[in-house]
């Protein structure tokens, strides 16, 4: 069975639902079932339960893999936060915790975000965060602290 590290986050681990030691699940509070646990699910519902429990993001305000266009070509995000007005607010990428960010990830992301136009642009590993944030110039400042849920 495969063996899931703590991750940066300050909340407890999500909770995993293992039937007769095959294919373990975890708990998705977003889509509010079971899914099939891997690296990057392990990292995507440790992410959702801190932000929700420890960063007061609504659930109701985030979703989850939702398919979007992109020239012409079907993408996937694997995260959105919306502001209360609807609008897309942080696009998050979540990458699994046994690989590091990299440049090619950070473009990825800002490929997807050109089509959702989110004002924060996040990409986790669960032990490494990068966030992206547009300030009032339309510039991205880049730091490694997860906002508060304030949109």
């Amino acid at each position: 069975m495969q063996v899931y590290p703590l991750l940066l986050f300050s909340c407890t681990p999500p909770e995993i639902k293992n039937q007769n030691g095959h294919n373990p699940e975890i708990w998705d509070r977003v889509r509010k079932k079971f899914v099939s646990l891997n690296s990057e699910e392990w990292v995507r519902q440790w992410l959702f339960k801190y932000l929700n429990e420890e960063l007061h993001y609504p659930l109701a305000l985030m979703s989850c893999e939702r398919g979007l266009a992109y020239n012409g070509l079907s993408k996937r995000y694997d995260a959105l936060v919306y502001n209360r007005a609807g609008q897309a607010w942080m696009l998050i990428e979540c990458k699994s915790f046994k690989v590091s960010i990299t440049e090619i990830d950070i473009q990825q992301a800002f490929t997807y975000n050109a089509t959702v136009g989110a004002s924060i642009v996040m990409l986790t590993n669960g032990l490494n965060h990068l966030v992206f944030a547009k300030n009032e110039a339309g510039t991205w400042a880049v730091s490694e602290v997860v906002p508060g849920y304030g949109a």
